[in-house]
């Protein structure tokens, strides 16, 4: 469901696609490497899935911040999916409020399920899976700062980040309020 929302938000098309309500890819990159580490280029796994399992145009935005893409996906959202819009608009300013720049490696979250990866002959050096993101029990949105301050990752992919986050917060939220209904009507 995750990828379907955010394929939405940053797909030039609107396909419907159906993941049910599995959450997934766990805010990660595939990040092509040569043999000094140095990133060559990089791919947030939800737009690599996007572009090479569900062949989708991605957008192409006219802007080079991450933040004012993100900030024109929740005008189009606004204005095409207002019940969505309106919904998530609050979550993405509480995502962004919280989000913290670390200069560490980021722990991979188990709740990676990708399904495909890029192939050897794309990269130079090798491909590998990072974590870009982790929203924390804490509420904190934990970034690599290299992978956000790195040229070689494009800012559409660090727009779908934040979109990511936002939308994976709002599926807890939704999780949380299902759980309670369903202890509430089985404690009646």
């Amino acid at each position: 469901m995750k990828l379907l929302i955010l394929i939405m938000l940053i797909s030039s098309t609107s396909h419907a696609l159906i993941d049910g309500d599995k959450v997934g890819n766990g805010g990660g990159l595939w990040v092509c490497q040569d043999k000094n580490q140095k990133v060559l280029k990089a791919s947030l796994v939800d737009l690599y899935e996007a572009r090479h399992e569900f062949g989708l145009t991605l957008i192409k935005p006219s802007e080079t911040d991450p933040r004012k893409i993100a900030e024109e996906r929740r005008a189009f959202l606004i204005k095409n999916l207002p019940e969505y819009g309106t919904a998530w608009s609050p979550i993405m300013d509480a995502t962004l409020a919280k989000i913290r720049y670390v200069d560490s490696l980021l722990e991979t979250i188990n709740d990676a399920l990708y399904r495909i990866k890029p192939l050897p002959k794309d990269c130079a050096g090798k491909w590998k899976y990072e974590q870009f993101a982790n929203f924390t029990n804490q509420s904190q949105v934990l970034i690599r700062q290299d992978f956000w301050t790195s040229s070689a990752i494009q800012p559409l992919d660090k727009a779908a980040l934040l979109w990511h986050e936002t939308i994976y917060k709002w599926h807890v939220i939704i999780m949380l309020i299902k759980t309670l209904c369903a202890h509430a009507r089985s404690s009646a």
